[in-house]
């Protein structure tokens, strides 16, 4: 094969485990541009990667603001023809979620091919954050373009059954062709280690107590407060520990409910290195995985199949049905509670410490699916078959 870009990836917050399909993905013949705003430490030969605007998620302003500055980038880039001319098909992201429009706008001028990967579904998103209802026109205009979006791509690939579903509705149309490929995780790096043999477990001092963890953003959209109510129900029991690490804007909460004094077996740390991330999920028996009412077909949160992997138990706290509850569900890996049911995560959990059996059979039935269903060994080639097929057709209809 010639060196000519043969597809160009926009993704503006990639993670190792895409980095490393895109690599891989290379590797199997072809030049590769990967558009991103933070870029991954270099790539093979086979990948330029341009760099944009990078994401800022500490406000919804500051995340319109780099979303908007990402897209106007891209376009232009798009629009000037680099990295392919302007005929190369384009692999879209929906991050930022207004890529599949761009990729949309620009489809029928170019006659550039385009592929679709829903992480998160939009304009939906915009209700459950409080930003435009259904009934607002910024809602009603990008629903109609993400529908045509939708209908015009090549490929759509998204990371749930549940998900899958919405993306029909938002196209109107219950045959349109979806792929569902889960987000994956590299059951190598992470997977189950003795406390004994624990970096991380052994500097917090955790020994044989049911260890229970939060790990990721404290934001808005995730549970914390039924988090640190199960934790003061249990605050009795010295034989479940509760940890909380990541930072947000709910930090302020947990900050508040320690320094209080009324949850003594709840301890609250900063994010740990990324070389950390091992031996800090491995040193849970449980992980909390929360997502957020009005999210349920919308979204599902990554960190699960980092959490099977280090072989948790799962604790979803959302409203069922969604992909996060019939993962769990579907691999007998845990139990999923709704937010306002504090009460019955206390006893589900409080069974726990006392049925190490039970506690057992779900964090082998993690570690199982993850290497079953969720590694990178199951789940790239999928994902590889998938964007070879598309490119392979889109080049018999010469773009």
């Amino acid at each position: 094969m010639d060196r000519k870009t043969r597809l160009i990836i926009i993704n503006q917050t990639t993670n190792p485990a895409f980095d490393a399909w895109v690599d891989g993905l290379a590797e199997k013949g072809g030049e590769l541009a990967l558009w991103c705003g933070s870029p991954p430490a270099p790539l093979g030969p086979r990948v330029t990667i341009r760099r944009a605007t990078p994401y800022d998620k500490r406000s919804t302003l500051s995340r319109l603001r780099t979303w908007g500055a990402f897209t106007l980038m891209a376009a232009w880039w798009l629009l000037r023809g680099y990295d392919g001319g302007r005929r190369a098909p384009i692999f879209v992201v929906t991050n930022p979620p207004f890529a599949p429009l761009l990729a949309w706008l620009l489809a029928k001028w170019q006659r550039r091919p385009y592929a679709l990967l829903e992480w998160d579904i939009y304009p939906d998103i915009l209700a459950p954050m409080g930003l435009a209802g259904p009934r607002h026109p910024l809602y009603r205009a990008w629903a109609a373009l993400h529908r045509r979006a939708l209908r015009r791509a090549g490929l759509i690939i998204t990371l749930g059954a549940h998900m899958a579903t919405t993306l029909r509705r938002l196209a109107a149309d219950a045959s349109l062709p979806v792929t569902v490929i889960p987000n994956w995780v590299d059951t190598d790096w992470i997977r189950p280690l003795p406390r004994a043999q624990n970096p991380f477990a052994q500097a917090q001092g955790l020994g044989d107590q049911l260890v229970v963890m939060y790990s990721g953003n404290l934001g808005a959209t995730h549970a914390i407060e039924t988090i640190l109510a199960v934790a003061e129900a249990l605050r009795e029991r010295p034989d479940i520990q509760f940890l909380i690490i990541g930072a947000g804007s709910k930090r302020p909460l947990v900050e508040t409910a320690v320094a209080s004094g009324r949850l003594p077996y709840l301890r609250l740390l900063p994010y740990q290195p990324a070389a950390q991330l091992p031996y800090s999920l491995a040193a849970a028996d449980v992980g909390i995985v929360t997502l957020a009412q009005g999210y349920e077909a919308l979204s599902m949160p990554s960190k699960t199949y980092n959490l099977l992997a280090a072989g948790n138990a799962l604790l979803g706290i959302s409203h069922a049905p969604n992909d996060l509850a019939q993962t769990i569900r579907d691999h007998n890996c845990g139990a999923n509670f709704a937010p306002d049911d504090a009460p019955g995560i206390a006893r589900w959990l409080a069974d726990l410490a006392e049925n190490r059996a039970a506690l057992t059979r779900y964090q082998a039935a993690a570690r199982q699916a993850a290497a079953q269903a969720y590694s990178k060994t199951q789940c790239e080639p999928l994902m590889s078959t998938a964007v070879a097929g598309w490119l392979a057709q889109a080049a018999g209809r010469g773009g």
